[in-house]
C-alpha cells in the first residue's frame, strides 16, 4: 500500500507490545515527492510503499527476511490456547453481560 509522510520514515519500524510480539511496519521505495496544497503551495512529503502485521519474531529476524516478509510471507503467530475452565468462564461472563446490560 502506498503511504505518505512528513518525514522521511524508517525502512524497518518495530514496535515490541508489552503482552509479546511486536507491530512491524516495512517500507520501500521511500521517495521524496511534492505534493500541491489546496492554495496552490507546493509541499514535500515521502511516499512509500508499506506492509504492516504483527508477529511473535525478533527484530533481528525481520531485519534478516526483509524482502520476503514485503512480499507477503508473512508467518502466521500461533493461536493462543485456552482452557476448558477459560471458555466456560468466558462464556458465562459474556452471557451474563448480555442478560444485565439487555441487548442493544
Amino acid at each position: 500500500m502506498k503511504v505518505q509522510f512528513t518525514n522521511k520514515p524508517l525502512e524497518i519500524m518495530y514496535m515490541a507490545l508489552p503482552g509479546g510480539g511486536a507491530d512491524v511496519w516495512l517500507r520501500e521505495n521511500i521517495t521524496q515527492v511534492t505534493v500541491e496544497g489546496e492554495n496552490t503551495e507546493s509541499s514535500k512529503m515521502y511516499e512509500a510503499e508499506e506492509v504492516y502485521f504483527r508477529t511473535n519474531e525478533s527484530e533481528e529476524y525481520v531485519k534478516k527476511n526483509f524482502e520476503e516478509l514485503f512480499n507477503g510471507n508473512i508467518p502466521i503467530p500461533p493461536i493462543p490456547e485456552i482452557t476448558l475452565e477459560e471458555r466456560v468462564a468466558a462464556t458465562e461472563a459474556a452471557l451474563l453481560e448480555f442478560i444485565v446490560g439487555g441487548a442493544k
